[in-house]
């Protein structure tokens, strides 16, 4: 009976962090369109970080140990780094076969143009600022808050995974379906769903296990970074 409050709760606080970023980047669009790049994507990312840390300091009284703001082992940095780059490899496998079926069933579908933005640009908007204010809000302060209703886990190839972690994830590959808004179609939105629940899922074993967001934030940069390396392959460099 808890599972569906808590879900519910969930995505409250996941429309809390991210409407206000929008309204705010709405409400200034025309400023924005002459600002420099990176006025956009700093404005809505901090305003989505500030709120997220405002919940945290205000509900929760400031327990920002507990949502994983505390330093973690080497031991557990390494592990999160030597993993990335094998459950990237298999989120691309897993997602390019259904990325064919889909293709195979119903042809070639539309696709959402990731390249215009320059290497710089990428570091900053993708591999800084959206990886750790999406960390800080899903791993830290969704599935702290779900692991408080939801205690129990399940396991998955001999590991021990809580079912905040999985629900997450979940809530994690859904809010990317705004890509669909841009012209992503239905196989490459099965691409990018399945690889980004499974960095949702391993993002959230991390945060379990060490009770720290710092591992999270590195498995979830290194899949950006490995995803900009696979891009510039596909596309030659273009």
């Amino acid at each position: 009976m808890k599972i569906l409050p808590g879900i519910l709760i969930a995505i409250f606080l996941l429309i809390l962090a991210d409407l206000p970023a929008r309204g705010v980047v709405a409400a200034f669009g025309s400023c924005l369109d002459t600002a420099p790049w990176w006025a956009k994507p700093v404005i809505r990312q901090g305003v989505e970080l500030l709120i997220a840390l405002l919940a945290i300091a205000v509900i929760w009284r400031g327990e920002f140990r507990r949502f994983g703001f505390r330093f973690s082992g080497r031991l557990n940095i390494w592990k999160s780094i030597a993993i990335s780059l094998p459950l990237f490899v298999l989120s691309v496998l897993v997602g390019g076969i259904f990325a064919g079926l889909i293709t195979a069933l119903f042809g070639s579908t539309p696709a959402y143009d990731f390249g215009n933005l320059n290497l710089l640009q990428r570091i900053i908007e993708i591999w800084l600022l959206a990886t750790i204010t999406e960390e800080i809000i899903f791993r830290g302060l969704i599935q702290t808050y779900l692991s408080s209703r939801i205690p129990s886990s399940f396991s998955l190839l001999r590991l021990r995974i809580s079912h905040a972690a999985l629900i997450s994830a979940l809530l994690f590959s859904l809010a990317h379906l705004f890509l669909l808004t841009k012209g992503a179609g239905a196989a490459q939105m099965a691409m990018i769903e399945i690889s980004i629940f499974i960095l949702g899922l391993a993002a959230g074993y991390f945060r379990e296990t060490t009770g720290s967001l710092v591992p999270a934030v590195i498995i979830h940069m290194l899949f950006n970074i490995w995803g900009t390396g696979l891009q510039l392959l596909v596309t030659g460099g273009a």
